[in-house]
């Protein structure tokens, strides 16, 4: 069910038409219902109506498929098959990545043009799939709270082409190899000899990490353990991605800041 902030059911139109979707509204909070009882789900009555175990994980996994849907409608977004060899993993790693993006750059071997500024979602460990930040609030608070539903809006208003990754997709045990390989994937790796690149050529100016001079300034919301797992993953991939980034937000981050003592660039960057 929709309502406004007194709760009052609302088909507000889109004066603007920025959007498609049937679903738009930006003053409504998307809420989960009791149908027989046309009751709203809240934190006091969750136990009343879902029972814990099996029952709260079938219907967090409904919400969560249907909040997912909102957001491909919403943001003209697709899904993208990172990996879906069986033999590592019983489920295939999935990202949500915007359909235009998909089609230049997947597509076509040589992309006729640059897809522009991105926006990079990822979500924490645990149950939560891509573009859901928790199951919990998703049942008791709404799709808006609880979901990159509002980053989405944000981003399509600033044309900006979206990207989320789906880190849990083989359970969180291996959310960093799932994290890798969708970054891998979805922009690309280069092996790198720190050591002997600035023999060669000296150490990297700030000039070379100035996302304003890339064709395709990228912006990232890191939640929870993604937060750590990017960090880690710029580590190794710096020199490739870094100058690419424009900024990051870490969210309730697992990442640690002395993680980087041995990489000036990433260090500067990160405590800027």
């Amino acid at each position: 069910g929709r309502g406004n902030e007194e709760g009052v059911g609302t088909n507000a139109p889109n004066d603007e038409n920025r959007f498609q979707s049937r679903h738009y509204c930006p003053n409504c909070f998307t809420r989960l219902f009791h149908i027989e009882s046309n009751t709203m789900i809240s934190e006091e009555k969750l136990s009343r109506f879902i029972a814990n175990g099996a029952m709260y994980d079938e219907i967090a996994h409904l919400c969560q498929e249907h909040a997912q849907d909102v957001m491909i409608e919403e943001g003209g977004l697709g899904w993208k098959i990172i990996c879906d060899d069986s033999t590592k993993g019983k489920n295939p790693i999935r990202a949500l990545v915007d359909v235009e993006y998909q089609d230049n750059h997947f597509k076509n071997k040589r992309p006729a043009h640059s897809p522009g500024p991105i926006l990079l979602i990822a979500t924490g460990k645990g149950k939560v799939r891509t573009g859901i930040f928790s199951r919990r609030h998703l049942l008791t608070a709404g799709i808006e709270c609880s979901t990159a539903l509002p980053m989405i809006r944000e981003a399509k208003k600033r044309r900006l082409k979206i990207v989320i990754l789906d880190p849990n997709a083989r359970g969180d045990r291996n959310g960093m190899a799932a994290f890798e390989s969708s970054v891998r994937a979805l922009f690309g790796y280069k092996e790198w000899n720190r050591e002997q690149e600035e023999r060669d050529n000296g150490p990297r100016t700030a000039e070379y990490f100035n996302p304003y001079r890339h064709i395709s300034p990228m912006y990232i919301l890191a939640h929870s353990a993604s937060g750590g797992q990017l960090v880690r993953y710029l580590m190794d991939q710096a020199h490739h991605l870094l100058p690419q980034i424009a900024a990051i937000a870490f969210t309730d981050s697992t990442h640690n800041i002395q993680w980087t003592t041995k990489h000036e660039s990433l260090q500067r960057f990160l405590e800027s």
